[in-house]
Protein backbone atom coordinates (compact mmCIF):
# COMPACT_ATOMS: atom_id res chain seq x y z
CA UNK A 1 0.00 0.00 0.00
CA UNK A 2 1.25 3.62 -1.23
CA UNK A 3 0.79 6.92 0.64
CA UNK A 4 -0.99 7.92 -2.78
CA UNK A 5 -3.60 4.72 -2.42
CA UNK A 6 -4.35 6.65 0.90
CA UNK A 7 -8.04 9.13 1.39
CA UNK A 8 -7.53 10.20 4.81
CA UNK A 9 -10.63 11.13 6.54
CA UNK A 10 -14.45 11.56 5.76
CA UNK A 11 -13.83 15.20 4.18
CA UNK A 12 -11.10 13.91 1.61
CA UNK A 13 -13.25 11.35 0.48
CA UNK A 14 -16.52 13.23 0.45
CA UNK A 15 -14.12 15.54 -2.43
CA UNK A 16 -12.96 12.45 -4.01
CA UNK A 17 -16.44 11.30 -5.00
CA UNK A 18 -18.46 14.66 -5.36
CA UNK A 19 -20.76 14.01 -2.68
CA UNK A 20 -21.81 14.91 0.53
CA UNK A 21 -19.87 13.15 4.11
CA UNK A 22 -23.60 11.80 4.95
CA UNK A 23 -24.12 10.09 1.81
CA UNK A 24 -21.22 8.35 1.94
CA UNK A 25 -21.54 6.85 5.67
CA UNK A 26 -25.05 5.74 4.39
CA UNK A 27 -23.03 3.58 1.51
CA UNK A 28 -20.84 2.13 4.00
CA UNK A 29 -24.40 1.17 6.04
CA UNK A 30 -26.58 0.26 3.11
CA UNK A 31 -24.03 -0.86 0.42
CA UNK A 32 -20.97 -2.18 2.22
CA UNK A 33 -18.69 1.11 1.08
CA UNK A 34 -15.46 -0.04 2.06
CA UNK A 35 -13.60 2.03 4.99
CA UNK A 36 -11.20 1.36 7.30
CA UNK A 37 -11.04 2.54 11.37
CA UNK A 38 -7.99 3.16 13.48
CA UNK A 39 -8.10 1.05 16.17
CA UNK A 40 -9.18 3.25 19.37
CA UNK A 41 -9.74 6.03 17.98
CA UNK A 42 -12.14 8.19 15.88
CA UNK A 43 -10.05 8.61 12.56
CA UNK A 44 -10.92 6.76 9.52
CA UNK A 45 -9.10 6.10 5.83
CA UNK A 46 -9.90 5.09 3.04
CA UNK A 47 -8.13 2.57 -0.20
CA UNK A 48 -8.45 4.14 -3.84
CA UNK A 49 -8.22 0.87 -5.33
CA UNK A 50 -11.08 -0.59 -3.11
CA UNK A 51 -13.24 2.60 -3.25
CA UNK A 52 -12.74 2.36 -6.99
CA UNK A 53 -13.44 -1.08 -7.44
CA UNK A 54 -16.90 -0.80 -5.13
CA UNK A 55 -17.84 1.81 -7.82
CA UNK A 56 -17.76 -0.27 -10.72
CA UNK A 57 -19.29 -2.76 -9.22
CA UNK A 58 -22.29 -0.65 -8.28
CA UNK A 59 -22.50 0.94 -11.61
CA UNK A 60 -22.43 -2.70 -13.41
CA UNK A 61 -25.43 -3.07 -11.43
CA UNK A 62 -27.29 -0.39 -12.28
CA UNK A 63 -26.84 -0.68 -15.83
CA UNK A 64 -27.67 -4.17 -15.77
CA UNK A 65 -25.32 -6.92 -16.27
CA UNK A 66 -27.41 -9.92 -17.71
CA UNK A 67 -27.23 -11.30 -13.79
CA UNK A 68 -31.53 -11.21 -13.69
CA UNK A 69 -30.42 -10.55 -9.56
CA UNK A 70 -28.10 -7.22 -10.50
CA UNK A 71 -31.09 -5.93 -13.03
CA UNK A 72 -33.43 -6.23 -10.17
CA UNK A 73 -31.33 -4.79 -8.00
CA UNK A 74 -30.95 -1.96 -10.46
CA UNK A 75 -34.68 -1.46 -10.75
CA UNK A 76 -35.24 -1.34 -7.35
CA UNK A 77 -32.58 1.19 -6.77
CA UNK A 78 -33.75 3.65 -8.90
CA UNK A 79 -37.59 3.29 -7.53
CA UNK A 80 -36.56 4.01 -4.96
CA UNK A 81 -34.21 7.40 -5.56
CA UNK A 82 -37.25 8.80 -7.76
CA UNK A 83 -39.72 8.01 -4.30
CA UNK A 84 -36.79 10.10 -2.44
CA UNK A 85 -36.69 12.86 -4.90
CA UNK A 86 -40.02 13.37 -5.04
CA UNK A 87 -40.75 13.80 -1.17
CA UNK A 88 -37.57 15.75 -1.02
CA UNK A 89 -39.56 18.09 -3.35
CA UNK A 90 -42.51 17.95 -1.77
CA UNK A 91 -40.40 19.31 1.48
CA UNK A 92 -38.88 21.99 -0.48
CA UNK A 93 -41.76 23.25 -1.87
CA UNK A 94 -43.22 23.36 1.56
CA UNK A 95 -40.63 25.35 3.22
CA UNK A 96 -40.67 27.55 0.48
CA UNK A 97 -44.09 28.26 1.06
CA UNK A 98 -43.92 29.11 4.62
CA UNK A 99 -40.75 30.96 4.24
CA UNK A 100 -42.65 33.39 2.17
CA UNK A 101 -45.92 33.49 4.25
CA UNK A 102 -43.55 34.13 7.45
CA UNK A 103 -41.99 36.86 5.80
CA UNK A 104 -45.20 38.70 4.33
CA UNK A 105 -46.18 38.40 7.65
CA UNK A 106 -43.11 40.04 9.38
CA UNK A 107 -43.31 42.96 6.95
CA UNK A 108 -47.04 43.66 7.59
CA UNK A 109 -46.67 43.13 11.29
CA UNK A 110 -44.08 46.84 10.89
CA UNK A 111 -42.77 45.72 14.62
CA UNK A 112 -42.14 42.18 14.74
CA UNK A 113 -38.34 40.80 15.18
CA UNK A 114 -36.60 39.79 12.72
CA UNK A 115 -36.29 35.70 13.15
CA UNK A 116 -33.28 33.48 12.27
CA UNK A 117 -29.61 34.47 13.12
CA UNK A 118 -27.13 36.52 10.72
CA UNK A 119 -25.23 34.32 7.93
CA UNK A 120 -21.66 35.61 7.79
CA UNK A 121 -19.78 34.74 4.35
CA UNK A 122 -16.40 35.16 3.00
CA UNK A 123 -15.12 35.16 -0.57
CA UNK A 124 -12.29 36.21 -2.91
CA UNK A 125 -12.91 38.63 -5.80
CA UNK A 126 -10.61 39.65 -8.26
CA UNK A 127 -8.86 42.54 -5.71
CA UNK A 128 -8.68 40.93 -2.61
CA UNK A 129 -11.91 39.21 -0.68
CA UNK A 130 -15.33 40.21 0.65
CA UNK A 131 -17.06 39.66 3.74
CA UNK A 132 -21.17 39.74 3.51
CA UNK A 133 -23.37 39.59 6.45
CA UNK A 134 -26.74 38.91 5.88
CA UNK A 135 -30.36 38.88 7.60
CA UNK A 136 -32.98 36.58 8.26
CA UNK A 137 -34.37 38.09 4.78
CA UNK A 138 -31.80 37.28 3.15
CA UNK A 139 -30.85 41.21 2.59
CA UNK A 140 -27.23 41.92 2.73
CA UNK A 141 -26.85 44.41 5.83
CA UNK A 142 -23.17 44.46 6.23
CA UNK A 143 -20.57 44.25 3.09
CA UNK A 144 -16.29 44.72 3.71
CA UNK A 145 -13.83 44.78 1.43
CA UNK A 146 -10.17 43.50 2.04
CA UNK A 147 -7.02 44.11 0.21
CA UNK A 148 -5.96 40.68 0.77
CA UNK A 149 -7.44 37.11 -0.24
CA UNK A 150 -8.23 36.36 3.54
CA UNK A 151 -10.37 33.32 2.79
CA UNK A 152 -8.44 30.44 3.50
CA UNK A 153 -6.79 32.12 6.81
CA UNK A 154 -10.29 32.48 8.05
CA UNK A 155 -11.72 29.26 6.85
CA UNK A 156 -8.65 26.26 6.94
CA UNK A 157 -6.88 27.54 9.63
CA UNK A 158 -7.86 26.25 13.28
CA UNK A 159 -8.36 28.22 15.83
CA UNK A 160 -8.77 31.91 13.78
CA UNK A 161 -11.92 33.33 14.63
CA UNK A 162 -12.72 36.97 12.61
CA UNK A 163 -16.30 36.86 13.43
CA UNK A 164 -18.83 35.92 16.09
CA UNK A 165 -22.31 36.11 16.07
CA UNK A 166 -24.35 36.12 19.25
CA UNK A 167 -27.61 37.97 21.04
CA UNK A 168 -25.55 40.94 23.07
CA UNK A 169 -28.34 42.57 24.22
CA UNK A 170 -30.96 39.87 25.35
CA UNK A 171 -33.65 41.24 22.48
CA UNK A 172 -33.85 38.14 20.46
CA UNK A 173 -32.09 39.51 17.34
CA UNK A 174 -28.32 38.14 16.44
CA UNK A 175 -25.25 40.93 16.58
CA UNK A 176 -22.18 40.77 15.02
CA UNK A 177 -18.66 41.16 16.47
CA UNK A 178 -15.88 41.54 13.71
CA UNK A 179 -11.99 41.73 13.58
CA UNK A 180 -10.93 43.43 10.62
CA UNK A 181 -7.22 41.91 10.12
CA UNK A 182 -6.06 44.93 7.66
CA UNK A 183 -6.91 48.14 10.25
CA UNK A 184 -3.48 49.31 11.41
CA UNK A 185 -4.41 49.15 14.89
CA UNK A 186 -6.09 45.64 15.89
CA UNK A 187 -9.94 46.02 17.29
CA UNK A 188 -13.35 43.90 17.43
CA UNK A 189 -15.90 46.25 15.61
CA UNK A 190 -19.57 45.40 17.27
CA UNK A 191 -22.61 45.89 15.25
CA UNK A 192 -26.21 45.77 16.75
CA UNK A 193 -29.51 44.64 14.77
CA UNK A 194 -32.50 46.45 14.51
CA UNK A 195 -35.71 45.10 14.43
CA UNK A 196 -35.83 45.56 10.63
CA UNK A 197 -33.06 43.48 10.17
CA UNK A 198 -30.79 46.39 9.27
CA UNK A 199 -26.72 46.40 11.21
CA UNK A 200 -26.18 49.67 13.40
CA UNK A 201 -22.13 50.06 14.03
CA UNK A 202 -22.35 50.67 18.22
CA UNK A 203 -18.42 50.91 19.13
CA UNK A 204 -14.79 49.83 18.22
CA UNK A 205 -13.04 47.77 21.34
CA UNK A 206 -9.24 48.70 20.41
CA UNK A 207 -6.34 46.41 21.60
CA UNK A 208 -3.58 48.60 21.47
CA UNK A 209 -1.24 46.10 23.44
CA UNK A 210 2.58 46.20 23.65
CA UNK A 211 5.25 44.04 25.05
CA UNK A 212 9.02 44.33 26.02
CA UNK A 213 10.84 41.43 25.46
CA UNK A 214 14.43 40.88 25.30
CA UNK A 215 15.16 45.09 25.73
CA UNK A 216 12.44 45.26 22.56
CA UNK A 217 8.88 46.91 22.24
CA UNK A 218 6.71 44.90 20.40
CA UNK A 219 3.22 46.00 19.29
CA UNK A 220 0.73 43.66 18.94
CA UNK A 221 -0.18 43.65 15.82
CA UNK A 222 -3.43 41.29 14.79
CA UNK A 223 -6.27 39.28 16.60
CA UNK A 224 -6.04 35.83 15.92
CA UNK A 225 -9.21 34.71 17.47
CA UNK A 226 -12.18 36.16 19.52
CA UNK A 227 -14.43 33.74 21.53
CA UNK A 228 -17.46 35.40 24.01
CA UNK A 229 -18.58 34.01 27.31
CA UNK A 230 -20.75 35.76 30.28
CA UNK A 231 -17.69 35.22 33.28
CA UNK A 232 -19.18 37.41 35.46
CA UNK A 233 -22.24 36.38 35.45
CA UNK A 234 -24.42 39.59 34.61
CA UNK A 235 -25.89 38.24 31.58
CA UNK A 236 -23.53 40.01 29.05
CA UNK A 237 -20.65 37.87 27.51
CA UNK A 238 -17.42 39.43 27.84
CA UNK A 239 -14.97 38.99 25.11
CA UNK A 240 -12.04 36.58 24.94
CA UNK A 241 -9.19 37.02 22.30
CA UNK A 242 -5.71 36.29 21.21
CA UNK A 243 -3.67 39.11 19.44
CA UNK A 244 -0.25 38.97 18.31
CA UNK A 245 3.15 40.51 16.70
CA UNK A 246 3.37 39.39 12.77
CA UNK A 247 6.48 37.92 13.78
CA UNK A 248 4.35 35.05 15.92
CA UNK A 249 6.56 36.06 18.77
CA UNK A 250 5.11 37.22 21.18
CA UNK A 251 1.67 37.57 22.46
CA UNK A 252 -1.09 38.79 24.75
CA UNK A 253 -4.54 37.02 25.87
CA UNK A 254 -7.12 39.12 26.61
CA UNK A 255 -10.54 39.08 28.24
CA UNK A 256 -12.26 42.81 28.24
CA UNK A 257 -16.11 43.58 28.44
CA UNK A 258 -18.01 45.01 25.95
CA UNK A 259 -17.18 48.64 26.90
CA UNK A 260 -13.36 47.68 26.50
CA UNK A 261 -12.72 47.40 30.39
CA UNK A 262 -9.76 44.85 30.74
CA UNK A 263 -10.98 41.69 33.42
CA UNK A 264 -7.27 40.00 32.41
CA UNK A 265 -4.50 40.52 30.09
CA UNK A 266 -1.55 37.86 29.79
CA UNK A 267 1.91 38.33 28.05
CA UNK A 268 2.94 35.21 26.29
CA UNK A 269 6.46 34.06 25.10
CA UNK A 270 4.98 33.04 21.96
CA UNK A 271 2.17 33.08 19.44
CA UNK A 272 -1.23 32.16 21.22
CA UNK A 273 -3.58 30.35 18.98
CA UNK A 274 -6.79 30.54 19.61
CA UNK A 275 -9.02 31.15 23.04
CA UNK A 276 -11.79 29.06 24.43
CA UNK A 277 -14.35 29.32 27.67
CA UNK A 278 -15.84 26.70 29.65
CA UNK A 279 -18.31 26.12 32.36
CA UNK A 280 -16.39 23.60 35.10
CA UNK A 281 -18.74 22.80 37.69
CA UNK A 282 -20.34 26.48 37.16
CA UNK A 283 -17.91 28.26 37.22
CA UNK A 284 -16.21 30.07 33.74
CA UNK A 285 -12.91 29.04 33.32
CA UNK A 286 -10.52 30.15 30.06
CA UNK A 287 -8.21 27.86 27.43
CA UNK A 288 -5.49 29.09 25.39
CA UNK A 289 -3.25 27.36 23.30
CA UNK A 290 -0.73 27.72 21.20
CA UNK A 291 3.39 28.14 20.58
CA UNK A 292 6.04 29.03 23.54
CA UNK A 293 9.28 30.59 21.93
CA UNK A 294 11.41 30.34 25.24
CA UNK A 295 11.24 26.50 26.17
CA UNK A 296 13.39 24.87 23.48
CA UNK A 297 15.28 26.56 20.71
CA UNK A 298 12.27 26.55 18.19
CA UNK A 299 8.81 26.47 19.51
CA UNK A 300 6.79 24.11 21.30
CA UNK A 301 2.84 23.74 21.23
CA UNK A 302 1.29 24.77 24.67
CA UNK A 303 -2.09 24.93 26.55
CA UNK A 304 -3.00 26.78 29.57
CA UNK A 305 -6.25 27.12 31.88
CA UNK A 306 -6.82 29.89 33.93
CA UNK A 307 -9.31 30.89 36.97
CA UNK A 308 -10.26 33.39 38.85
CA UNK A 309 -12.91 36.18 40.30
CA UNK A 310 -14.44 37.07 37.15
CA UNK A 311 -15.50 40.19 38.69
CA UNK A 312 -12.09 41.83 39.26
CA UNK A 313 -10.98 44.23 36.75
CA UNK A 314 -7.12 45.08 35.73
CA UNK A 315 -5.49 41.83 36.13
CA UNK A 316 -2.10 41.62 34.61
CA UNK A 317 1.21 39.74 34.61
CA UNK A 318 3.68 38.55 32.17
CA UNK A 319 4.78 34.91 31.74
CA UNK A 320 8.02 36.39 30.13
CA UNK A 321 11.26 36.69 31.67
CA UNK A 322 14.55 37.69 31.29
CA UNK A 323 16.90 35.62 29.75
CA UNK A 324 14.50 33.23 28.18
CA UNK A 325 13.11 32.55 31.38
CA UNK A 326 9.23 31.51 32.30
CA UNK A 327 7.98 33.66 34.78
CA UNK A 328 8.18 32.23 38.57
CA UNK A 329 4.75 33.65 39.37
CA UNK A 330 1.13 34.81 38.43
CA UNK A 331 -0.69 37.88 39.37
CA UNK A 332 -2.74 36.98 43.22
CA UNK A 333 -6.12 35.32 42.96
CA UNK A 334 -5.34 33.86 39.64
CA UNK A 335 -5.07 30.07 39.27
CA UNK A 336 -2.90 29.11 36.23
CA UNK A 337 -2.14 25.65 34.55
CA UNK A 338 0.55 25.56 32.04
CA UNK A 339 0.99 22.69 29.81
CA UNK A 340 4.06 22.20 27.56
CA UNK A 341 3.01 18.89 24.91
CA UNK A 342 7.27 18.90 23.38
CA UNK A 343 8.77 19.54 20.11
CA UNK A 344 9.56 16.86 17.54
CA UNK A 345 13.27 16.06 16.58
CA UNK A 346 14.70 18.65 14.15
CA UNK A 347 14.71 17.38 10.54
CA UNK A 348 15.50 18.69 6.87
CA UNK A 349 13.18 20.01 5.10
CA UNK A 350 10.48 19.98 7.86
CA UNK A 351 9.30 22.53 9.63
CA UNK A 352 10.17 22.82 13.47
CA UNK A 353 7.71 25.66 14.11
CA UNK A 354 4.78 23.37 16.05
CA UNK A 355 1.46 24.81 17.74
CA UNK A 356 -1.59 23.52 19.33
CA UNK A 357 -4.68 24.10 18.57
CA UNK A 358 -8.00 23.39 21.07
CA UNK A 359 -11.12 21.79 19.21
CA UNK A 360 -14.53 21.66 19.71
CA UNK A 361 -15.83 24.61 19.98
CA UNK A 362 -19.00 23.73 19.79
CA UNK A 363 -19.35 21.42 22.50
CA UNK A 364 -17.65 23.68 25.84
CA UNK A 365 -20.83 23.52 27.82
CA UNK A 366 -21.49 19.64 28.42
CA UNK A 367 -18.11 18.46 27.24
CA UNK A 368 -15.34 19.12 30.13
CA UNK A 369 -12.54 16.79 28.03
CA UNK A 370 -10.07 19.56 26.11
CA UNK A 371 -9.32 18.21 22.47
CA UNK A 372 -5.86 19.32 21.20
CA UNK A 373 -4.47 19.23 17.92
CA UNK A 374 -0.22 19.32 18.03
CA UNK A 375 1.17 20.20 14.55
CA UNK A 376 3.24 22.15 12.51
CA UNK A 377 2.70 25.53 10.88
CA UNK A 378 4.92 26.05 8.16
CA UNK A 379 3.08 24.57 4.88
CA UNK A 380 5.88 25.51 2.63
CA UNK A 381 8.46 22.97 4.39
CA UNK A 382 6.42 20.19 4.04
CA UNK A 383 3.74 20.57 1.60
CA UNK A 384 5.43 17.69 -0.41
CA UNK A 385 5.02 14.64 2.82
CA UNK A 386 1.29 14.96 2.84
CA UNK A 387 -1.66 12.66 1.94
CA UNK A 388 -4.62 15.07 1.60
CA UNK A 389 -3.34 17.61 0.05
CA UNK A 390 -1.90 21.60 1.21
CA UNK A 391 -3.26 22.70 4.70
CA UNK A 392 -2.14 25.65 6.41
CA UNK A 393 -2.20 23.46 9.77
CA UNK A 394 -0.83 19.78 9.80
CA UNK A 395 -2.22 17.85 12.41
CA UNK A 396 0.72 15.18 13.88
CA UNK A 397 -0.02 14.53 17.49
CA UNK A 398 -3.61 14.48 19.13
CA UNK A 399 -4.31 15.05 23.00
CA UNK A 400 -7.64 14.33 24.96
CA UNK A 401 -7.04 16.24 28.46
CA UNK A 402 -9.26 16.66 31.55
CA UNK A 403 -10.93 20.16 32.28
CA UNK A 404 -7.76 20.54 34.79
CA UNK A 405 -5.61 19.49 32.04
CA UNK A 406 -4.40 16.38 33.40
CA UNK A 407 -3.74 13.52 30.84
CA UNK A 408 -6.73 11.26 29.46
CA UNK A 409 -5.55 9.87 26.37
CA UNK A 410 -3.32 10.91 23.38
CA UNK A 411 -1.24 9.33 20.18
CA UNK A 412 -0.03 10.17 16.26
CA UNK A 413 -1.53 10.75 13.36
CA UNK A 414 -1.08 7.59 11.79
CA UNK A 415 -1.58 8.76 8.33
CA UNK A 416 1.49 10.84 8.62
CA UNK A 417 3.62 8.10 10.86
CA UNK A 418 5.30 6.94 7.65
CA UNK A 419 5.63 10.48 6.01
CA UNK A 420 7.13 12.16 8.97
CA UNK A 421 9.50 9.43 9.95
CA UNK A 422 7.28 8.87 13.11
CA UNK A 423 8.31 5.91 15.46
CA UNK A 424 5.36 5.75 18.03
CA UNK A 425 7.48 2.83 19.80
CA UNK A 426 11.03 4.77 20.42
CA UNK A 427 11.61 6.43 23.64
CA UNK A 428 11.56 9.94 22.27
CA UNK A 429 8.13 9.88 20.29
CA UNK A 430 6.41 7.95 23.28
CA UNK A 431 7.72 10.73 25.29
CA UNK A 432 6.13 13.14 23.08
CA UNK A 433 2.50 12.26 23.82
CA UNK A 434 2.89 13.01 27.91
CA UNK A 435 2.21 16.49 28.86
CA UNK A 436 4.76 18.48 31.38
CA UNK A 437 3.42 21.20 34.00
CA UNK A 438 5.31 24.41 35.02
CA UNK A 439 5.22 24.67 39.22
CA UNK A 440 7.00 28.22 38.81
CA UNK A 441 10.55 26.73 38.59
CA UNK A 442 10.70 23.51 36.86
CA UNK A 443 8.43 21.27 34.66
CA UNK A 444 6.96 18.23 36.28
CA UNK A 445 4.73 15.30 35.45
CA UNK A 446 1.64 15.69 37.88
CA UNK A 447 -0.83 18.26 37.68
CA UNK A 448 0.04 21.62 39.30
CA UNK A 449 -0.47 25.21 39.31
CA UNK A 450 2.11 28.26 38.82
CA UNK A 451 3.31 30.12 42.15
CA UNK A 452 0.58 33.01 42.86
CA UNK A 453 2.18 36.13 44.19
CA UNK A 454 1.22 36.78 47.74
CA UNK A 455 -2.01 39.22 48.34
CA UNK A 456 -0.64 42.54 50.17
CA UNK A 457 -3.42 44.72 52.71
CA UNK A 458 -3.94 47.07 49.67
CA UNK A 459 -4.67 44.31 47.14
CA UNK A 460 -8.80 44.37 46.66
Amino acid sequence: MTNQNVIDGWKSISVYFGKSVKTIQRWEKENAFPVHRVPGRHSVYFLKDEVDGWLEHWEKLERGSGDPMADDAGKLKGAFWLRRVFLLLLVLITIAVGVIAARNLMRESGNAPVLGPLAVKIAPYSAGSVLTVKNAYGNSVLRVRFQKNWCGFALLTPGVRMWQVSDLNHDGLDDLLMVNPEKSVPAVEIFMQRSDGTLRWKRRLAVNEKIRCEDTLFDMERIHCIDLMDLDGDNVPEVMLTVYNRTLYPSVLVVMTLQGDRLLVIEHPGHFRNVQARRIHGRPVVYAAGTNNYITKYSEPVVLRVSMDWHRRGVRFSLIRPGRKMAAEVAAGVSLTYVRLGDLPERAGVSVWESAVIRSFNSRINDRHIYLDAGFCDIRKIKGTLLSGPSPFVKIRLFELNEDLSLVRSGYNDVLIDALGIRPKEELYRSLLIPHYWNGHNWQDAVCTVLCKRTTRNAR
